[in-house]
């Protein structure tokens, strides 16, 4: 996979920075969002566990796809500025923990 850097954003009061990325991946399946975070992680040098990608958008019968990332600048500017979409938070809270799970054996 191959990515060109489209677009770039700097959001010094969020403590991120912005990306547009066009990645080419010729005769290959879509890449995986942990691919794509792998990739951008490589290419901006930047720990994968600050990256979040946005979207990622194919268009039918081609093989590339446009993808918006955002890099935060350190750990507290991640918790305080990223939002925690309302599915992602039902699908982590249903699930059981394990001290709850030895607790009902």
């Amino acid at each position: 996979m191959k990515l060109t850097l489209a677009h770039e954003k700097k959001q010094p009061l969020l403590g991120r920075k912005e990306y547009i990325y066009v990645a080419d991946y010729p005769q290959a399946a879509t890449p995986s969002l942990a691919e794509v975070t792998k990739a951008v992680a490589a290419a901006t040098k930047s720990p994968e566990n600050l990256i979040v990608i946005k979207k990622l958008h194919t268009r039918f019968g081609t093989s590339s796809a446009q993808i918006a990332v955002e890099i935060y600048d350190n750990e507290q500017s991640f918790s305080t500025y990223h939002v925690v979409h309302k599915k992602q938070k039902k699908a982590t809270e249903g699930q059981p923990k394990p001290a709850d799970a030895a607790a009902k054996k």
